[in-house]
């Protein structure tokens, strides 16, 4: 149904089988609004439930799978955003071979050390 690659890119921080069972839940409560809206399409205009359920079904699971995914994509970001300074003054730090003052110095503006010349 849905590769294991697709699950693992929609969040690092879950495992496998959570993220199937979020996916699961949302297919079981998709399908439950999906048929009380088929009944009712079945009522109002006398055609076949299955006929109204598969397409209302797939609509309201594919958002709502859509609208997950999306979720977990904006909490990665954001994570990563946190992530960032600290992980690039690492890096600038081992690529000049130089002590954390100097770069801290050159990345970062503080007054103390505007002040010392």
């Amino acid at each position: 149904m849905i590769s294991n690659k697709l699950l693992e890119e929609a969040n690092a921080e879950l495992s496998r089988a959570k993220i199937k069972r979020i996916i699961r839940k949302r297919v079981c409560f998709s399908l439950a609004i999906s048929t009380i809206i088929g009944f009712i399409l079945y009522k109002m205009t006398h055609i076949f439930v299955s006929i109204s359920i598969i397409p209302v079904g797939g609509l309201i699971g594919f958002f709502s799978l859509m609208f997950e995914l999306l979720l977990q994509r904006n909490r990665r970001e954001t994570l990563v955003e946190k992530e960032l300074p600290f992980v690039s003054t690492v890096l600038a730090m081992g690529a000049n071979h130089v002590p954390p003052f100097s770069v801290l110095k050159n990345l970062i503006e503080l007054h103390a050390f505007s002040q010392t010349k």
